[in-house]
Parts: structure tokens; sequence; C-alpha cells
């Protein structure tokens, strides 16, 4: 008979485990424990280095990427203001430019009057009275005319500066927008690229190490099996429903789960011991590997296991209480299983027993 005690870490699984194991050995079972993942083999030592931040998922990793597009983000920002300050000056230097020429041709045209006016006036000053009269009066006619032109070249020039000053706002609003809806498409796309790569990397890291979580059990096929074969009890501290459970949690798929384990022998009776993520946190605050420090993981794993458990006919017991108040309820969901029917016991364990139990028990 094959027993898994499964549930989301810090559930009590390694104490109800050696606590089961203890009890079948008294009620005359011949019991081997296995516990997953198996650290000692070669697979096992790998899974540690990934779990514990060897190549492994490190939300680390995410609060590196978040930082660096948070960075990008304030370096566009800045950009635009430079390109703003930049646009505005230019601006107002062609506009400065403009008038300087603009006085700077009034003031020739003033000049030349003049002289010219002065000209004529020497050269008529011994003409008679009634022509220096005349003359005045054309040369005030001209003044007045020259008013009237001057003011109103005076009002095109300020309508035109106004036509241009107006175009070049909606030239400036126009590529300060191109320029907007660019970066943001542009930031858009990178954020895109980031998501989607950071999306295959996390799958593909994730696929590797559910991959190895399967591969670590298969070291032990042959010592589960042979146990099995001889009629012992095999007590799983976690077993291929844990990959189950943390791979649909993980968004892997159920079909593909199933085919990585499913050369293992299938279990008789699963016990999955629930407790909230907050209480997994409790029991142990530091010092957790890459799938236990994500507390949002632990509860879409605990999601997981209650569904499995519905349409598996798994038994789910609360793990909030004490160790022994937790052992009763498994010791009576395994007697309900038949699991406790007296057998002889072997004087020898399996070579993949964790402690081989029924010695000295």
């Amino acid at each position: 008979m094959i027993i898994a005690i499964e549930g989301v870490d810090q559930a009590g699984k390694k104490t109800q485990s050696e606590m089961l194991a203890r009890a079948l050995c008294r009620e005359g079972r011949d019991v081997v424990t296995f516990e997953f993942p198996d650290y000692s083999t070669p697979v096992g030592k790998v899974i540690r280095e990934r779990l514990g931040g060897s190549g492994g998922i490190r939300p680390e990793e995410i609060r590196r990427l978040r930082e660096e597009e948070n960075r990008r983000e304030r370096t566009e920002e800045i950009w635009r203001e430079r390109l703003e300050d930049i646009l505005r000056l230019q601006e107002e230097e062609n506009r400065r430019e403009r008038l300087g020429e603009i006085r700077r041709l009034q003031e020739e045209n003033r000049r030349e009057r003049i002289e010219e006016v002065n000209r004529l006036r020497a050269e008529n000053r011994l003409e008679r009275l009634d022509e220096i009269s005349r003359l005045r009066e054309e040369e005030n006619r001209r003044e007045r005319l020259e008013d009237i032109r001057l003011r109103l070249q005076e009002e095109n020039r300020r309508e035109r500066l106004e036509d241009i000053r107006r175009l070049q706002e909606e030239n400036r609003r126009e590529r300060l927008e191109d320029i907007r809806r660019l970066q943001e498409e542009n930031r858009r796309e990178r954020l895109e690229d980031i998501r989607r790569l950071q999306e295959e990397n996390r799958r593909e890291r994730l696929e590797e190490i559910h991959h190895l979580l399967a591969d670590n059990r298969l070291e032990r096929l042959e010592e589960i099996t042979a146990a099995a074969a001889a009629g012992q009890t095999l007590v799983m501290n976690r077993y291929y429903h844990s990959n189950m459970a943390y791979g649909l949690a993980n968004g892997m798929q159920y079909s593909w789960l199933n085919y990585l384990d499913e050369l293992m022998p299938r279990s008789d009776l699963v016990i999955v011991l629930d407790i909230d993520p907050d209480e997994s946190f409790r029991r142990k605050a530091s010092g957790r590997d890459a799938f236990e420090e994500d507390k949002g993981l632990l509860e879409r794993v605990r999601a997981a296991y209650k569904k499995l458990a519905v349409g598996k006919e798994w038994h789910v017991l609360d793990a909030s209480r004490t160790p022994e108040d937790i052992h009763s309820d498994v010791m009576a969901t395994v007697r309900a299983a038949g699991g406790i029917a007296p057998a002889p016991v072997t004087t020898a364990a399996a070579g993949a027993a964790v402690g081989a139990p029924c010695r000295g028990a």
C-alpha cells in the first residue's frame, strides 16, 4: 500500500509521515518511508541548486527587470523634457532673429529717407518759398503716408508673426505628439518583449524544474517498485501528486504533468494537509526556497490541491491544529482505507527508506 502525505510547504508533512510510519509499525506493518525531493541523489542535488537560487526563478530577477523598466521610463521623460526645452529655445531664438532683421530694415529705410530729405532740402534751398512750402507739404504728406504704410506694415508683420507663432506652436505640438506616440509605442513594444521573454524564460525554467522533480522520483523507482511488490507499506512525504499541484499552480498542462510521472506506481491513499499560506510563513519566516518564498504561488498550490482532491477522492485534513490532533485524523483515514490490517514485519528495509522506522519501534 502506498500512502502519500501531501500539502503546501510547512504543512507538517514530515512530522505526520514519521508519526504515521511509527504508528503503522506498532500495528504490525512493515513500513518504508520516502521523501521527495530526495536531495541525496544526483538529480536531487541539481534540484536543490535550482530552488536555492542557482538558475532558479528568483523574485530578485523580476524586481531587477521592473527597476530597469522604471529607469528607462524616467530617462524617456527627461529626454522628453529636454526636447521641449530645445524646441522652445529654438523658437525664441528664431523670433529674436526675425525681430532684429525687421528693426534693421526699418532703421535703414528711415536713414535713407532722412538723407533723401536733407539732399533735396540742400538742392532746393535757394528756390522760392512757395516751392519750399510745397515740398514741405509733400514731405508731410509722404511722412503721413509713410506712417500709414509703416503702421500697416507693422500690423501685417504682427499678423504674420502671430500666424508664424501659431503654425510653429501647432507644428511643435504635432511633433511632440508624434514623439510621445512613438515613445509610447516603443515603450509598449519593449514591455511586451520583456514580458514575453520573461514568460518564456519562466516557463522554460519551470518545465525544467518539474522535469527534474519527476526524474528525482524515477531515481527511486526500482526501490519503490520492489517495496510495493514485497507487500510493504510505503509512506511518502510528497509523491507525484505534489508535482501535479505545483505544476498546475505554475500554469503547466495537466496532461503533460501526468505524463512526467506515468511510470511511477499509483498511490492507494492520498492525504492532503491543508494550511493557509500565512500560517506556512508564520511557521518558517526565512530560509525558504524559490517555490516556498512565493506566497501567491502557495495560495494557487493550495487551491490546486483542493480541486484535485475533489476529482480524485483525496482526503483533505485541517493541518492548522496540533500534531497529535492531525495524527489522530490521519490514523482514522488510514484505517478507513484498510491500511492497518496486520501484516508480518520483514527483517530488511528497502534501501530508499528514510530512517527505517520499523526497526526498534
